[in-house]
């Protein structure tokens, strides 16, 4: 999968690696930034800390907001795969 916007792109499993993302300014420098992902299941660290903040063992990290923000970018996603073109990702 790749996902590109205006301010940069991330590569998901391509021959870069795991994840390679490429944002300059929030980077700090150009070219692709390959970061060293353990060979953890994918996934379980964000679902295990979710359950924490739940649980209260841990303080909330997101908003409500944060949370449809994702939404409205993986529904992008998919727009975009099923038309083969570039979408906007809907405003809340």
């Amino acid at each position: 999968m790749e996902i590109y916007g205006e301010k940069g792109s991330a590569w998901l499993r391509t021959e870069r690696g795991r994840l390679a993302i490429y944002a300059p300014q929030y980077l700090g420098h150009s070219g692709w930034f390959t970061p060293d992902l353990t060979s953890q299941d994918s996934g379980l660290r964000q679902h295990n800390h979710f359950l924490q903040m739940l649980s209260g063992e841990v303080p909330s990290d997101r908003s409500a907001q944060d949370g449809l923000i994702s939404i409205l970018v993986t529904e992008a996603i998919y727009r975009s795969a099923d038309s083969g073109s570039w979408v906007e990702v809907e405003q809340p």
